[in-house]
């Protein structure tokens, strides 16, 4: 699906929901599927893995960019490191603690 869009617009084309992992990230870039990838960190599992999905799309010389989910400001936080320390995440959206009317218990 995503190679067919890719194809036949001239839209950039994100993969998202696909990446759950770096050999997810691998077959995408390697297929030459997506033009840019979002990382989300809750999804992949954390800051290693993402790291490693960016690293995988650098030496493509694929763009990343960190998005969250339905996550409290903590994991946002995590994300929000993991973008400002890896040279191959360019875009950022991490809005998903705006959405909540307060934080976790505990936190």
């Amino acid at each position: 699906g995503l190679k067919y869009v890719k194809d036949h617009v001239q839209t950039p084309i994100m993969a998202d929901e696909s990446i759950f992992s770096a050999s997810d990230a691998l077959k995408i870039v390697q297929g030459g599927y997506a033009d840019l990838l979002n990382i989300k960190l809750m999804k992949c599992g954390g800051i290693r893995e993402a790291w490693r999905i960016a690293d995988i799309a650098e030496t493509a010389g694929v763009k990343c960019m960190v998005g969250s989910m339905m996550e409290s400001s903590l994991s946002v936080s995590a994300v929000a490191h993991l973008a400002a320390a890896h040279p191959n995440i360019h875009y950022f959206d991490l809005d998903a603690p705006l959405w909540l009317m307060e934080e976790p218990e505990g936190m």
